[in-house]
């Protein structure tokens, strides 16, 4: 009998073993299976996130895209406008500018212009009331009238008016018309004493600067239309350039 019992012992201590082996290995495996769902799903919702953030980014990125090409085409649109109503007011500014110096210079020649005709004009009545003033004077009538040293006075009326040159014709009549010829080549003294006051004022002027010439026997005037020529018979009126 002592020998059979510890046969029997054995066994059962192997299959205690190994039962709790089985036992403790089937505990492992389930651990390690519910381990393995909670990591798979874990990694499930973490593509979820990221393709929910990929979808945040690339709709975020394309409201920036909307909205920066809003901006551009606002800045392109501001510039336009201000750069045409820029151009648009400088150039009315500038035909003002233009039109303002335009009036401004035709106001200042018509005014020089009416201030140098006013002063001709002038002048010319000057030298009309001296002539008159002599000829009353010494009891003359036109045309037969010489104003003395009429050179020297008629350059100060020339200076005073601005003009080149001027002339002193009397009208002379058909009738009257050979009584003045003689009278002009009688009466041509002036010429010398004229000339001998200008040389005496004038340093830089000398005496061959004179053309030497005697007044014609004939009416020598100025012509419409070419040089200044002797007068043709016949004419009812005549201005001799005296």
């Amino acid at each position: 009998p002592f020998l059979i019992l510890p046969t029997m012992r054995i066994p059962m201590q192997r299959r205690m073993i190994s039962s709790d082996r089985d036992s403790d290995a089937s505990v492992d495996g389930g651990e390690s299976s519910i381990e393995t769902g909670h990591d798979v799903g874990k990694e499930e919702d973490d593509r979820d996130e990221v393709k929910e953030i990929q979808k945040l980014a690339k709709r975020e990125t394309r409201n920036i895209k909307v909205w920066r090409s809003i901006v551009v085409l606002l800045l392109l649109a501001v510039g336009a406008s201000v750069s045409t109503l820029t151009f648009i007011f400088l150039r009315d500014e500038e035909t003002d500018d233009y039109v303002d110096a335009y009036y401004l210079f035709a106001n200042t020649v018509s005014d020089i212009t009416d201030f140098r005709v006013e002063n001709m004009f002038e002048a010319m009545r000057g030298m009309s009331d001296m002539v008159t003033a002599h000829a009353n004077d010494n009891n003359r009538t036109f045309p037969f009238v010489t104003l003395p040293q009429f050179e020297t006075l008629g350059d100060h009326a020339r200076v005073q008016s601005g003009i080149e040159t001027f002339n002193y014709l009397p009208f002379v009549s058909n009738e009257t018309r050979l009584l003045w010829e003689t009278y002009s080549v009688a009466f041509q003294g002036w010429i010398a004493t004229s000339r001998s006051v200008v040389l005496e004022r004038d340093n830089n002027i000398a005496e061959t600067d004179f053309v030497e010439a005697d007044i014609p026997s004939g009416i020598f005037e100025l012509k419409e239309f070419g040089p200044p020529g002797y007068a043709d018979f016949g004419r009812e009126l005549y201005a001799p350039v005296w």
